[in-house]
């Protein structure tokens, strides 16, 4: 079989380089005689198979018969007309691309003329794509990038690049290499962030840099206004990369841009070197599990995981990241399937007597204070709002708010009253989440639109895929990184389409560890609480597709456990008050004496003036609730001496709402949040097997679903198995 490697042209060897030349000597190994081309033969027919690995010229493009060719899509040039997916304001993009707002964007880079021609000729680059045999990508994040500029999801197949690695080899490398940087020294790579963060470390440990582009010579000159020249070693371009690696303590991979999939990571990793990389793009697939993750442009964070990186390299190498999903543990071994269902309290579970039958092993379990936004990063990671910083979805926090621009427009939203609708709202709420390219879950409620500019918002990235809660590593990190089959449902689908997912997986026996996530219990509870008309069909919908999951772990054959979980119960609505209006009514200006984010059952606020936390404890104190001391906070895993919390936190009495608020201005017929003491506040597991020792608080499920599978002795005699 013959066949041509395309790849146009290009005055630097980076990875798409590096990986097509690996492919050429793969095919050539397997017995195909293998073309490498830069420039479109005249007779393509001798030619059984074409595969292009860089082409952004059309007209080069559709030279090429679409029946024999084969497209290996490496970054972002098919679907960004500025070819790296972001901004002119520096923001990575997650839009799909199309004439607004390309048209605005392309022309503000510096190439806009051929920019432009790509934002005009896209929809002809789509359809051009959408002819070919197919269409190849190295992670499932460009797979989803793709499918989202329209691309047809059965034309592209996911396929990780394999990873040599090779002997010692003979490059002369220093014996002291500590921090290493790999790759070209271009913006996007964010080498001047690493520097950045270095200005930052605690600990005076060395970088290299290996490498060359055309930003070395800002990236000497920052490094010495930065004050770390002494520190920074620029290496230039080295032929065996790998030998650089196998010296150094830890790989640093602070790319800014959301890379197609990052080899230097992916070797680094194979390698069996430490890997301290952001975030972003494929970079947590590359990385396999196997490598502490930061969040995307945190240079604080970087610093803090570059001191805590071990300073010492692994005796030996890890396998390769690409196969940890079919890697997974012995056939024999026990299948655990975890559902949580939002906001199924104690209390509702006991009541409606919820799958005794099926669930048999039950245990009341104390709530994580805060709401479900502080619970979830809770379950996903064992750690408590201290540390992985979800309490509330805004803190005040001028300094750091992705909102600041906003800063500028905020007073023309008038009137207020129109703003503040929900309907409004909502449409303001996705527009505003396009803009940002944020991924996780974003609303806006009721803050007043002026406050956005000086407030930060916690939940930016989804908190459930690889590196979702990075620096804090979450389920599936650390499922990923035990070589487990898993699966998370994805909390944007309906529930039942989750439920058949999950369903569909297990029967197949396809899975080894599952996450399967149900929230609308908790918004039927907001509206209908203590309803038992509303109520009891919903908790019987529920055993339902619960009942399902077992039927298709019994028809699986293997072992399992089954498993549910919850969050929190639901209080019902006993009385309102008005802290905003207590506080105005004092004289206390928001922004000048204090600032505060108040949700629906607690009121967290700074001071910004001498005498404004006195003046406010005197205004609140007719509000029915109480102060949190210290000592609760450390109790509740709150306290953080950043301040990040609030400097006060007011906690309303159970049943009580904070009405207006940051949440909504009218009350809600049940809320949760309140003490973890209230009897409406438990939460519960129930499960088919015996329920762990140690687990009596949500924050103990993490331990639990991540502990390793005991051996399975027969499969008829396994917990859970009919």
């Amino acid at each position: 079989m013959r066949t041509l490697l395309y790849l146009e042209p290009s005055a630097a060897r980076g990875g798409i380089e590096i990986f097509a030349e690996r492919h050429a000597a793969a095919l050539r190994a397997a017995g195909r005689e293998v073309e490498i081309a830069h420039e479109v033969p005249a007779d393509l027919a001798p030619f059984d198979e074409i595969v292009v690995h860089k082409c952004t010229d059309l007209a080069t493009l559709e030279r090429f018969p679409p029946e024999r060719t084969v497209f290996y899509v490496h970054d972002h040039d098919p679907i960004c007309p500025r070819s790296y997916a972001y901004t002119p304001l520096r923001r990575n993009c997650t839009r799909a691309s199309g004439l607004w707002p390309c048209l605005l964007c392309a022309p503000l880079c510096r190439a806009w003329r051929p920019a432009l021609g790509r934002v005009l000729s896209q929809r002809r680059r789509k359809r051009d794509l959408a002819r070919l045999r197919g269409l190849v990508v190295i992670s499932d994040f460009m797979k989803r990038r793709l499918v989202a500029n329209g691309i047809p999801e059965g034309k592209i197949v996911v396929q990780p690049p394999e990873i040599p690695v090779r002997g010692g080899g003979t490059a002369a490398v220093p014996p002291d290499v500590d921090l290493l940087f790999v790759g070209q020294l271009i913006r996007g790579k964010g080498v001047q962030l690493l520097l950045r963060a270095m200005a930052r470390m605690r600990t005076r440990r060395t970088l290299d840099i290996v490498g060359a582009g055309n930003l070395e010579g800002h990236l000497r000159a920052l490094a010495e206004r930065l004050g770390v020249a002494d520190r920074v070693r620029f290496r230039g371009f080295q032929a065996d990369p790998q030998a650089w690696m196998r010296a150094a303590a830890c790989v640093v991979v602070p790319s800014f841009w959301q890379e197609p999939y990052g080899l230097v990571a992916a070797e680094a990793v194979a390698l069996g070197r430490p890997v301290v990389a952001f975030a972003i793009g494929g970079l947590p697939e590359a990385c396999g599990g196997k490598a502490t993750l930061v969040p995307p442009g945190d240079v604080a964070a970087l610093a803090r995981a570059l001191d805590a990186a071990s300073t010492r390299p692994p005796d030996h190498p890890t396998t390769r990241p690409s196969d940890h999903k079919t890697m997974g543990p012995s056939d024999r071994s026990t299948v655990k399937v975890f559902v949580f269902i939002d906001a199924l309290g104690w209390k509702q579970a006991e009541r409606y007597g919820f799958l005794r039958d099926l669930l048999p092993n039950r245990r009341p379990i104390e709530m994580q204070f805060g709401y479900s936004c502080t619970a979830i990063p809770t379950i996903l990671t064992g750690e408590r709002p201290a540390v992985h910083g979800h309490l509330a979805f805004y803190d005040w926090a001028p300094e750091r708010s992705p909102f600041r621009a906003m800063r500028w427009v905020a007073p023309f939203f008038r009137p207020r009253s129109f703003w503040r609708r929900g309907r409004v709202r909502n449409v303001l709420s996705r527009l505003v989440k396009k803009l940002y390219g944020f991924t996780g879950y974003f609303q806006l409620y009721a803050v007043p639109l002026e406050r956005l500019p000086k407030l930060d918002y916690c939940e930016k990235r989804d908190m459930f895929v690889p590196g979702g809660l990075a620096p804090v590593p979450n389920l599936a990190d650390v499922w990923e990184g035990q070589g487990m089959r898993w699966h998370i449902s994805d909390w944007r689908k309906p529930e039942e389409e989750n439920f058949r997912v999950a369903e569909a997986l297990l029967a197949k026996g396809a899975l080894d560890r599952a996450f399967v996530y149900a929230a609308a219990f908790d918004a039927l509870q907001h509206d209908r609480v203590g309803d038992d008309a509303a109520l009891r069909p919903a908790v019987e919908r529920y055993a339902g597709l619960v009942r399902s999951l077992h039927a298709a772990l019994v028809a699986a054959g293997r072992p399992f456990e089954l498993t549910v979980v919850s969050d929190h119960g639901m209080t019902p609505l006993r009385g309102t008050a008005d802290v905003p209006g207590a506080l105005e009514r004092a004289g206390l200006r928001w922004g000048r004496d204090y600032a505060g984010a108040i949700d629906s059952t607690m009121a967290r606020l700074w001071w910004l003036e001498p005498g404004a936390k006195e003046r406010a404890e005197a205004a609140l104190r007719g509000i029915p609730g109480r102060w949190l001391t210290r000592e609760d906070m450390e109790r509740h895993g709150l306290w953080r001496e950043d301040r990040k919390f609030g400097d006060a936190i007011l906690l309303a009495d159970a049943g009580v709402q904070f009405c207006p608020s940051d949440m909504g201005v009218k009350p809600l017929a049940g809320m949760h949040g309140f003490d973890p003491a209230d009897e409406d506040s438990t939460a519960c597991w129930l499960s088919t097997a015996p329920v762990p020792d140690g687990v009596a608080r949500v924050c103990d499920y993490f331990r639990a679903m991540t502990a390793p599978a005991p051996p399975a002795i027969d499969a008829a005699g396994s917990p859970g198995v009919e």
